[in-house]
């Protein structure tokens, strides 16, 4: 996702810069999936459009002032850096202003069949024509389910498919008015459910969360650590960080220099154990057995400090 293609295909770890994630470019490539997805109703689509959504384009404008970003920095030891409130106009700040739109669009689907449930986001969907309305309750991925519920103005005979998404490895449960159901349920699949709903009707969807790890494709050393579809990223801290250095005008170059995050050490056969859940909160991590003290949080809960996204990996 940068704003140029500056390498061949597959070859991403010279990409890790300070301009690698332009904000436009995640919008841009968010529409092209929801195409793609609408002409093949292939649920690996969804996988991406997840990803995106979570981790690069929610967390791009500060919740205290409104300022958006243009990158996403990926290059370790840098920060958020945003456009002034009201005199820098940069085309990220028009796509910007769209992506709350984006937990309601595209969150469900349907054909003349069904209902098509894609993100574990909270909604309310009404589908005229069949008369039924389905609300989704969830808190993913701060716990480890969704709740649907059914309302139909007569009894209506419709398929429900509930997307598997890639990052649910181990296991997925699904209960209608609380009988467990026996389903096929694997990674970018969907569960359907065939039968005639009615109000009342509730389905449970159980998703086993996990830690997880994904290397660049060029560089086995450099490596990402995901909770279910969110990046964590390593709070660095504030060093020689001033507030002048997170804003700019047109001219997006950076005042100050990175700082350098810390090599980590892993097992071999156990890429994970590096991380643990803290104490202090739900979603809320810390690295064990490092050089020294890192806490690690999702993408849109830092602001005004040093972070990483891809760490330098040394296997044991």
């Amino acid at each position: 996702c940068d704003e140029l293609w500056r390498t061949d295909p597959g070859k991403l770890a010279a990409e890790l810069t300070m301009t690698t994630c332009e904000c436009c470019c995640a919008h841009s490539t968010m529409k092209l999936t929801r195409h793609l997805y609408g002409s093949t109703a292939d649920p690996k689509y969804f996988d991406y459009y997840e990803r995106a959504l979570f981790n690069r384009r929610r967390g791009t404008i500060n919740p205290e002032d409104g300022a958006t970003m243009y990158f996403v920095l990926l290059a370790s030891g840098y920060w958020k850096f945003c456009g002034s409130r009201l005199n820098t106009f940069w085309c990220c700040m028009g796509t910007g202003v769209e992506e709350d739109s984006k937990f309601a669009d595209s969150n469900s689907w349907h054909d003349t069949n069904g209902i098509f449930v894609n993100p574990f986001i909270p909604s309310d969907v009404r589908w005229k024509e069949k008369g039924i309305r389905l609300k989704q309750e969830t808190r993913v991925p701060e716990n480890e389910g969704a709740t649907l519920a059914i309302e139909a103005e007569k009894r209506t005979s419709i398929a429900l498919r509930i997307r598997v998404p890639d990052w649910a490895v181990n296991g997925v449960t699904v209960k209608v008015n609380g009988k467990p159901e026996t389903v096929t349920a694997r990674p970018t699949i969907y569960v359907t459910l065939s039968r005639t709903w009615k109000t009342g009707d509730w389905v449970e969807i159980g998703l086993v969360m996990a830690l997880h790890t994904h290397a660049i494709p060029d560089d086995a050393t450099l490596q990402v650590m995901k909770y279910v579809p969110l990046l964590l990223h390593g709070r660095l801290g504030t060093e020689g960080l001033t507030k002048e250095m997170m804003y700019g005008g047109y001219d997006t170059t950076l005042v100050g220099a990175p700082i350098d995050a810390p090599e980590i050490t892993s097992g071999k056969n156990h890429p994970t154990t590096w991380v643990e859940c803290a104490k202090d909160g739900p979603l809320a991590f810390s690295a064990v057995g490092q050089s020294q003290p890192i806490a690690l949080a999702r993408f849109y809960k830092i602001w005004g400090e040093r972070y990483a996204t891809y760490w330098q990996v040394k296997s044991m």
